[in-house]
């Protein structure tokens, strides 16, 4: 790829991001929430361990008597910061059998109660299943002193079963440092979320400007953005114009005749006052200024405007659309109405419930 190449395609990924930076941002901070959901939810249930300590697998055959057990003795001697450490059993019997978790001290109550009382009780244990087929068993023993005894009884018969026997230890302190960081990630996602939110111009516009610039300016066509503009603005005022008078106007003369303070046929303010006559004078210059400066020298050659002055004019016009918003036309009847109600209906909503009936 030669440098311009480059150059364009750095370009279009520029326009890309400019485009969907917001969606982009709320993407991000969606996908951190997932992270975190699965960080601390799923991976314990994945068993995704940091070290091994020990790995055992046994098959063995017991015949059943009302004292005959199995036992195995695990010996834990390895230690590590912040564990989270979890004893995983997988036993596989051929018929129903007892599985008992001793510590030591409960390991010896144990053998003296199975010597003294021959039929099966409850013992005092760290936990105890009755199994039938292939089980899975995870046991949290953080706080449980080495050395620990699994113990198999068999129920009513002679039994053949596999064990498998496998220490996990978690490192906590990864899952403090993954969560500080997921959430330091969401913090400055979300401020960078909120910060363009509250500064997007999209968000301050009229609806005016966002139906007629904002894809436009979205895809860098920026002169074209503010054309676009003007152009619809010139039609709604044309559109006006021909239905009070009955005749054609355009661009400057329109602006000017629509817009004057003497015989205004859109008035912007009060024209009893002074302020009023200013507001409305202002207006119009403003507007027709635009008009002269950015949509007529469309007409005759290609112009080209920067992001930057593109905006400006942008929130310039945003501003006379907003003043166009409260401003008044004339209906025949006398009564005024909104600018862009008469746009609609060209009559106010009496004269419209009136054609409506008739």
């Amino acid at each position: 790829m030669n440098l311009d190449g480059l150059l364009k395609w750095l370009k279009s990924v520029r326009a890309f991001l400019s485009r969907h930076s917001f969606k982009i941002s709320g993407f991000v901070i969606v996908a951190e929430v997932c992270a975190l959901f699965i960080l601390f939810f799923l991976l314990p249930i994945f068993n995704f361990p940091t070290f091994r300590i020990t790995d055992n697998s046994f098959d063995i055959n017991l015949d059943y008597s009302e004292d005959e057990y199995y036992t195995e003795t695990l010996e834990i001697t390895n230690d590590v910061i912040f564990p989270y450490m979890e004893l995983k059993i997988i036993i596989n019997p051929d018929s129903f059998v007892d599985l008992y978790v001793f510590d030591a001290i409960q390991y010896a109550e144990y053998q003296e109660t199975k010597n003294q009382i021959l039929s099966p009780i409850n013992f005092n244990n760290i936990t105890s299943e009755h199994i039938f087929h292939s089980k899975y068993i995870f046991i949290n023993i953080k706080e449980i002193i080495s050395p620990i005894y699994i113990v198999i009884e068999p129920v009513s018969r002679d039994v053949e079963f596999s064990l498998y026997c496998e220490l996990l230890i978690f490192e906590r302190i990864y899952f403090i440092i993954s969560f500080i960081i997921q959430i330091s990630l969401i913090i400055v996602t979300a401020s960078i979320f909120f910060k363009y939110w509250k500064t997007n111009p999209w968000n301050n516009f009229s609806d005016f400007i966002n139906q007629n610039a904002k894809k436009k300016f979205k895809d860098a066509n920026y002169a074209d953005a503010v054309e676009t503009v003007l152009k619809q603005l010139n039609a709604n005022l044309k559109k006006i114009y021909r239905a009070k008078t009955g005749e054609e106007k355009d661009g400057w003369d329109l602006i000017h005749n629509v817009l004057s303070e003497s015989n205004p046929i859109v008035k912007i303010a009060d024209l009893s006052t002074e302020n009023g006559r200013n507001i409305q004078e202002g207006t119009r210059f403003l507007l027709a200024g635009y008009y002269k400066a950015y949509r007529n020298p469309s007409t005759h050659d290609v112009i080209e405007l920067e992001k930057s002055v593109s905006l400006n004019v942008l929130y310039g016009l945003n501003d006379i659309i907003l003043k166009l918003e409260t401003s008044n036309v004339e209906c025949a009847c006398g009564n005024d109405v909104l600018f862009f109600e008469f746009l609609k209906n060209e009559k106010c909503g009496i004269c419209s419930e009136r054609s409506s009936e008739n």
